[in-house]
């Protein structure tokens, strides 16, 4: 979470959604202060009443693909999460981890035996422990949709923090996979105007 008192804003992570970018660019350009205690808080500092609260949010198959990868194959992997989601995954194959999303969706964050399991969280749910206030921008519009926040009063060009090269949506989707995928996400795509593949 980011804090600016002086432009009276709020930013809340959403995992997998630009976070990296944001935390970036908030402190850089727009004086805001990194809140103490859990990357991903979600409950609102005290005294932020009348303040911009908004957060992120990505089209779900990208965020899928973007935590397979991150998950199993990102380097450096200072975590282990490749180590600890193989033991419970037994394979790196995009189709078995689309299955285990799929499967868990209602209680992923609760999978012990995994590292950060919150992460794969869909967004829908991850969004009903934020404020009702809270302003999602689409990562695939960021740069208007960020502009238009009422605290932003000049152009910046927008970083792009721990960009990864790795295979899209398009690469790997088979009906399989969509009908997986589809089934974790759930209301991702109305709550956020995504178009759901069939």
């Amino acid at each position: 979470m980011i804090l600016s008192r002086k432009n009276e804003y709020v930013f809340i992570s959403t995992p997998k959604t630009g976070s990296h970018t944001f935390f970036k660019l908030l402190e850089e350009e727009f004086d805001g202060e990194r809140m103490k205690g859990e990357y991903h808080r979600t409950e609102l500092p005290p005294k932020t009443e009348g303040y911009t609260v908004f957060s992120t949010c990505r089209n779900p198959y990208d965020r899928l693909v973007a935590l397979w990868n991150s998950l199993l194959f990102a380097k450096p992997d200072k975590f282990g999460y490749r180590d600890t989601w193989l033991s419970v995954l037994r394979s790196d194959e995009f189709v078995v981890f689309c299955r285990f999303a799929a499967k868990h969706k209602d209680n992923i964050e609760n999978i012990a035996e995994a590292r950060l399991p919150r992460l794969m969280t869909p967004q829908h749910r991850w969004y009903r422990r934020m404020p009702s206030n809270v302003i999602p921008l689409h990562l695939e519009n960021i740069s208007e949709e960020f502009h238009n926040l009422t605290f932003v009063d000049k152009q910046v060009i927008m970083p792009h923090e721990l960009k990864r090269e790795h295979a899209s949506w398009d690469d790997l989707k088979t009906d399989e996979i969509i009908s997986c995928a589809n089934e974790w996400a759930g209301d991702d795509f109305e709550k956020f105007g995504y178009e759901r593949e069939e």
